[in-house]
């Protein structure tokens, strides 16, 4: 905490704890209750459990203090105010309580563990897992998650941590090498409940098993054997027929449909009551078509001896408290009703004071996006009679767990001034609104009139003041950077002449706009620095261009995807585009790992004019497929085209397709096999797709189809090199309102007027066509400084009719390493030349059909004229042999023979055969400089 004049004040709460010590505690209720939540999303269980299941290896691990280990923002830190009898402080870190604190703490654990495989974070819960049984790959994985807490500076606590553990206890689940297995204290309950030894105690029975009636097939004869007991003239006997009709009951209580998996998209109800032998809850949801509830979990506790003497109201909410950390890993930022029969708990809530009893469980249910609901007693059979369960019977936790992370403030846990996880993007969710301004809106005057930066300027543009202590030379710089600076709406904004009104970013939010136009999958894309700042550049602030430079470079995704662009050198053949859609090319990539949606291809679709994208996922690659999507997708929605460029594909060459060509009165044309540069701008754009979708698309989520549409959106938002503008202006003659402009940009609510302007139309085709001309001259001057750099290297190939030549290897040989194969394959000859085509004939098979190639796929063959026969150098100490292969015939000697060798020829030997053995052993076997490896590795 640190000094503070803020009028946001909390009061503090002393609790004592068992040990007799203090727990100082903070009532957030008023400032919880005009907050706007933050619906940050958790992963669905099944998927978690499906990830996580038949695993090797498991370790959890849980940080000390975990929310006291993030930093609040400075709007953030004045809303948490202590005061005290001597001062009033404020929070620097963020304190249990708050209603959005569990909602910025997942999110800061997902963006720390960001690009990590074989972990899972849910809430404070991070869990390690390895499928494999190497134990090292287990070790490696708790490697790089304990390098990035430590770059992030953040500690654990090493008490609540389990390393490498076979089997593993996971929200309400048991982890082992089989798969995953719902614990046995979620059913427990109910195959335990004791045998009723009175009417009152069947009757309970009978009570709890008729909540679920409707879930249940023959409801009334199986309890009707029980129901029997309850008559008054039927003498109280418990027999075989009882004893077999409770048994089933307890089986129809603890399988499907009464327990089942949870569904996330609907609100959780809690049922809990309390009595003074026990706890008890059940976890449930309502199926909206039978108004039936359907039962998740259960789970009830035994009282002990001291906390029998709690007041009623204390027990009551202690059964609250108690579901509510059993059932945590289902209900965690979910809408939760809560049902309880004890009413004074339907006021606690409001009460501005509480006992210190129950003020640390008022506080923590603030975490919670609960509401608490009356009900009748009779209405609540179900917890009612597992509350009330003979205490012998029960295995539940004996007492209560203490609260650990309730905004304690820790003796031994050093935290760094300046702790890295403090992104603005994390906490930002803290800030507080009137209930009803719009949530989505940050008040950039506000944030402006608070950034150090900005409000220097600002005080300088409305007063002419300077800030004291500045040299004659800082004035001046200070001048210069203010002059394109202005008040424009109340706002800091800047402005050159002839440009529009760039609002000043305050330091905070930059990161918010950086992400929004580079990582997020609504605009960004992970593009590169020159797309980023282009977008970026809606806005404005000092040194941006050196900001967004540095950012992308740090940013792990991109580098982890990037390589180095290959140097391809080809001769170019510009092809004009000069209007929408008159040449569209098209491509198949694929098949990829089949989605959930049955597809494994994707087509691609570009305007070479505007670049403009349409991406389309398919279930195979059959001509009549891709007609199909290209006719929806395409044709339908932008008109048709006059030429369709695509490769050599059997579905684009398929007499199908070409009759679906004619019939569209489109001219199909064809580059060259494996020569991607004639189709380069789709080429191009699926490489840049890849890239795209690889940052996006991990293990735990593999659908590319999911991401389609963004990719494509992000895409054709962003500037294109070669037209100087993005493909959607130049399709739709306006720009997209992005996320970010929503939320910084108030103007952005002022454009629908200018549609009902009388000259909206004519001032629209205008700068349309403007744009148009723009883009074909900035398309032909892309294509010409192309050209005229390719051809500072460019040499024209030295290659005739009649020549014989190489062809290059693209398919390789099936079986052979892809380092080991053979780049070129032959011998062809020459038979046309065409320009930048050559036609090439087979001389191995004369009868092949022929083939046109781009000349920069073949190569001059010189003749063979049979190279002098050598031996490749071998040293002498590791080679005692040397092997010489002659016509199929094989000559071994000895080194050390060589010397005592005869000089008269073998009589079997021929004299020629000879005569090149003696040549070759003239070759030069000098010493040359031998390889040694380092003395390290000797």
């Amino acid at each position: 905490m640190v000094e503070s004049d803020t009028p946001w004040l909390t009061p503090f709460v002393i609790v004592q704890k068992k040990d007799g010590g203090i727990r100082p505690c903070l009532d957030f209720r008023k400032l919880n209750e005009i907050t706007v939540p933050d619906h940050y999303p958790l992963p669905r269980l099944e998927v978690i459990m499906e990830k996580v299941g038949n695993c090797n290896y498991y370790s959890s691990l849980d940080l000390a203090s975990g929310y006291l280990q993030i930093k609040l923002t400075e709007n953030a830190s004045r809303k948490c105010g202590v005061i005290t009898e001597d001062n009033v402080y404020q929070m620097t870190h963020m304190p249990f309580g708050l209603k959005n604190a569990t909602a910025a703490f997942s999110r800061a654990m997902a963006n720390v563990l960001s690009g990590l495989e074989h972990v899972i974070s849910y809430v404070d819960d991070i869990l390690i897992y390895t499928k494999s049984p190497d134990f090292d790959e287990h070790l490696l994985t708790l490697r790089k998650v304990f390098e990035r807490f430590r770059l992030f500076n953040l500690k654990l606590s090493p008490k609540k941590c389990i390393f490498a553990t076979r089997k593993m206890n996971f929200l309400g689940y048991t982890l082992d090498s089989n798969g995953y297995h719902p614990n046995l204290s979620r059913i427990e309950i109910i195959k335990n409940l004791p045998d009723p030894t009175n009417v009152k105690e069947i009757k309970r029975v009978v009570g709890m098993a008729s909540f679920y009636r409707r879930h249940i097939p023959k409801f009334s004869h199986w309890v009707e054997p029980l129901t029997r007991l309850t008559k008054k003239e039927v003498k109280f006997e418990w027999g075989e027929e009882q004893q077999r009709a409770f048994n089933k009951i307890k089986e129809l209580l603890t399988k499907y449909p009464i327990l089942k998996f949870p569904d996330y998209s609907k609100p959780f109800h809690i049922f809990t009551d309390a009595s003074m032998v026990g706890q008890a809850g059940v976890l449930m949801q309502r199926d909206e078509e039978n108004k039936a509830y359907s039962a998740i979990s259960y789970c009830s506790r035994t009282l002990s001896a001291s906390e029998r003497k709690w007041p009623p109201v204390q027990i009551e909410l202690g059964a609250i408290i108690y579901a509510l950390r059993e059932f945590k890993p289902y209900i965690f930022m979910s809408d939760i009703e809560l049902h309880t029969d004890h009413k004074p708990l339907s006021y606690l809530l409001k009460k501005a004071e509480a006992h210190p009893n129950l003020a640390r469980w008022l506080i923590e249910l603030q975490s919670y996006q609960i509401k608490i609901v009356h009900i009748e007693g009779k209405q609540n059979s179900l917890a009612d009679a597992l509350s009330r369960i003979q205490e012998e019977t029960q295995t539940g936790i004996e007492n209560i767990e203490e609260l650990k992370d309730i905004a304690e403030f820790p003796v031994c846990l050093s935290i760094q001034q300046k702790t890295r996880i403090a992104s603005d993007s994390f906490i930002n969710t803290l800030v507080v609104r009137n209930k009803d301004e719009n949530p989505y809106t940050v008040d950039i005057k506000e944030e402006q009139l608070n950034d150090p930066e900005a409000k220097v300027f600002i005080k300088f543009l409305l007063d002419g003041e300077i800030p004291e202590g500045f040299s004659e030379t800082e004035k001046e710089n200070f001048a210069e950077k203010a002059k394109n600076l202005c008040i424009e709406n109340e706002l800091l904004t800047f402005k050159t002449p002839g440009s529009q009104a760039k609002i000043f970013v305050p330091t905070n939010l930059r990161s918010l706009v950086f992400d929004s136009f580079h990582s997020s999958q609504l605009g960004g894309g992970h593009l590169s620095v020159k797309k980023t700042l282009k977008k970026c550049q809606k806005y404005y602030w000092p040194k941006m261009h050196s900001d967004i430079v540095t950012w992308t470079k740090q940013c792990i995704t991109c580098q982890l995807r990037h390589s180095p662009t290959p140097a391809y050198r080809a001769e170019m053949n510009m092809v004009p585009a000069d209007t929408l859609f008159s040449r569209v090319g098209l491509d198949l990539a694929g098949p990829f790992p089949i989605t959930e949606k049955g597809n494994k291809y994707i087509l691609n679709i570009i305007c070479w004019f505007c670049k403009y994208v349409i991406s389309v996922p398919l279930p195979d690659a059959k001509a009549n497929t891709i007609a199909k999507a290209f006719l929806t997708n395409c044709y339908l929605k932008f008109g048709g085209c006059i030429e369709l460029i695509s490769d050599n594909a059997t579905a684009f060459t398929s007499d199908f397709f070409k009759a679906f060509c004619n019939m569209l009165y489109i001219n199909k044309t064809y580059d060259i096999p494996y020569w991607s540069q004639g189709n380069a701008v789709t080429e191009r754009t699926f490489r840049t797709f890849n890239n795209m979708l690889a940052k996006y698309i991990t293990k735990e989520q593999p659908d590319f189809d999911e991401f389609l549409d963004f990719m494509n959106f992000c895409y054709n938002t962003s500037i294109h090199a070669s037209i100087n503008e993005t493909p959607f202006f130049l399709m739709f003659g306006r720009d997209p309102i992005f996320c970010v402009d929503q939320i910084l940009d108030p103007r952005v609510h002022e454009h629908a007027s200018v549609v009902d302007e009388p000259d909206f139309k004519y001032k629209l085709i205008r700068s349309l066509r403007s744009a148009w001309e723009i883009a074909a001259e900035s398309n032909r001057k892309a294509q010409e400084k192309m050209k005229d750099q390719y051809d500072k290297f460019f040499r024209e190939p030295n290659i005739k009719i009649g020549d014989r030549v190489l062809l290059r290897n693209y398919t390789g040989k099936i079986g052979t390493a892809k380092k080991f194969q053979l780049h070129w394959k032959g011998i062809y000859r020459v038979i046309n030349l065409d320009g930048i085509y050559a036609t090439i004939s087979s001389c191995i098979s004369p009868n092949s059909p022929s083939k046109t190639v781009h000349i920069n796929q073949i190569k001059k063959c010189f003749e063979y004229l049979g190279p002098p026969c050598t031996i490749p150098y071998k040293c002498d100490e590791q080679v005692q042999k040397d092997n010489l292969i002659i016509e199929d015939k094989s000559y071994e000697y000895t080194r050390e023979e060589e010397n005592s060798r005869p000089d008269e020829p073998n009589p079997e030997t021929n004299n020629d055969e000879l005569e090149v053995v003696k040549r070759a052993h003239n070759y030069d076997l000098r010493d040359r400089n031998k390889i040694t490896k380092p003395e390290r590795y000797q």
